[in-house]
């Protein structure tokens, strides 16, 4: 009996040798070096939109929504940046200070209430 738990043992042990080398790390791997950046990441997530391409899209607002969103903010007194339909800080900004003086929880997104606050139509971007 014992003779056999040895020889299984033996047994088990070559083969986790045998295996090892198919374990280990791929040879051609690179080390991963966090002082180097990433200078385009979309082939990680092809065609997802904010991701792949330079709209913000967590408004799901077309690009002449968002123009439309700018002018009124400015127009009712909020410094929304350039008036050319892209979402930046000064946007965020000025949308979440419009929705903090009107008494709506200030998130820097449009939500429907928000939108109907400032008369704004929203169509869904393209």
């Amino acid at each position: 009996m014992n003779i056999c738990k040895s020889v299984l043992a033996g047994i088990v042990v070559a083969g986790a040798i045998g295996f090892a080398p198919a374990l280990s790390p791929a040879q051609d791997m690179q080390p991963y070096d966090s002082r180097k950046s990433i200078e385009d990441d979309s082939s990680l997530a092809p065609n997802v939109p904010g991701v792949t391409d330079d709209q913000d899209n967590r408004f799901n607002m077309s690009q002449d929504d968002l123009r439309q969103l700018e002018q009124t903010l400015a127009d009712v007194g909020y410094n929304p940046g350039a008036i050319d339909g892209v979402v930046d800080d000064q946007t965020l900004v000025a949308i979440s200070e419009f929705q903090s003086d009107h008494a709506l929880v200030a998130t820097g997104i449009i939500d429907a209430e928000t939108g109907e606050l400032l008369g704004i139509v929203i169509s869904q971007s393209s």
